[in-house]
């Protein structure tokens, strides 16, 4: 009986140490995953902080694409305004032509009419 009992407890601190052994293995296993995982994180937070200083730099890009859209579009309405003063003067000149070709048409007829007015009197 005495025999029985002591391979029975031979046999439980034989069982013990297997568990403290398997423990311990997968606190070692745990431990390396873990280690892994935080490098991981690391690894994944520096990947997010590049990607938000990416993401700021081309808002920054952006904002300042917009204002060069926004200051071409002011340079073209002025263009535009330019052109239809020109437009405008253009058309303004062109009248003023007239005038000085009927007028000139004009002085012409009276110069011939007065031209013609002299033979008659030679």
């Amino acid at each position: 009986d005495h025999i029985l009992t002591r391979l029975k407890e031979s046999e439980a601190i034989r069982t013990v140490a297997e568990l403290e052994r398997d423990h311990k293995k997968f606190e070692l296993e745990m431990n390396k995953e873990n280690q892994g995982l935080k490098l991981e994180v690391q690894r994944l937070e520096g990947e997010l902080e590049a990607a938000q200083d990416r993401t700021k730099r081309l808002e920054a890009e952006l904002a300042k694409a917009k204002e060069k859209v926004l200051g071409f579009a002011d340079d073209l309405k002025k263009a535009q305004q330019a052109v239809l003063g020109f437009g405008n003067e253009v058309t303004r000149l062109e009248e003023e032509v007239k005038v000085i070709e009927a007028e000139l048409a004009a002085n012409k007829a009276q110069a011939a009419g007065a031209e013609e007015a002299g033979k008659v009197q030679d």
